[in-house]
């Protein structure tokens, strides 16, 4: 009876990830949502809603990154 060889490479071979488990997941557990703007699963409403919802997040971070604030 032969045994199963295993070569070594085999580990050097990437693992596919499952972005969205990963994306699922990242929900289910930590209340984070990753979503790409213009995802095909939403309404054009709700693809307006994120686009407005990442501006307003990343557009303030970038303002006050830069010394200036709402009032500038």
């Amino acid at each position: 009876m032969q045994k199963d060889y295993k070569s070594p490479l085999g580990k050097m071979q990437p693992v596919k990830i499952d972005i969205e488990k990963v994306k699922k997941d990242g929900w289910k557990n930590d209340g984070i949502l990753v979503v790409k703007k213009d995802d095909e699963r939403l309404s054009w409403d709700e693809q307006e809603l994120i686009k407005q919802i990442g501006n307003k997040i990343y557009n303030n971070q970038n303002r006050q990154k830069n010394g200036k604030s709402k009032m500038d």
